[in-house]
């Protein structure tokens, strides 16, 4: 019986990458060009709709868009030269086969929050942009920590 990878490896040169990834490098670049102008350090795209559903349709799939991953749970984040991807232990395998290697996949937020990831990702004075319609506020002020200035 013959092994068949299933899950990205990264690693390798060049990296493997099972058929179920998506390629998010074109994606990945024109989210860029558009945060260029802007002075957007990181930009925050949750996997919900603007009704703040756990299950969306197709069109407002935005997260799934950018990082081909279409768990119902999980927060992407895109720096300038980074893109990351938390999602719960559900999804762990799921991501590894449908992310590719342009993305990191943070497996738990008990190592490195999504905010603590920011904070170290993002310089001082840094724009985060996000959809607002995206985020309930209360989910907004419960997950932001006072930070201080460096």
């Amino acid at each position: 019986c013959a092994y068949i990878q299933t899950e990205r490896n990264c690693s390798l040169s060049p990296p493997y990458l099972p058929s179920t990834a998506v390629n998010t490098t074109l994606q990945l670049q024109e989210l860029r060009e558009l945060m260029r102008p802007l002075n957007i350090s990181a930009y925050i795209i949750p996997g919900t709709d603007a009704h703040l559903s756990e299950y969306i349709a197709p069109r407002d799939a935005r997260m799934a868009f950018m990082t081909g991953f279409t768990g119902s749970a999980g927060t992407a984040i895109v720096t300038p030269t980074k893109a990351a991807l938390w999602t719960d232990s559900r999804y762990w395998v799921q991501a590894e086969r449908q992310l590719d290697c342009n993305w990191e996949l943070e497996k738990d937020v008990s190592i490195i929050s999504i905010a603590e990831w920011l904070i170290s990702e993002v310089p001082p004075g840094g724009e985060i942009g996000f959809d607002p319609f995206l985020f309930s506020l209360r989910k907004s002020l419960l997950s932001v920590p006072p930070v201080s200035p460096r």
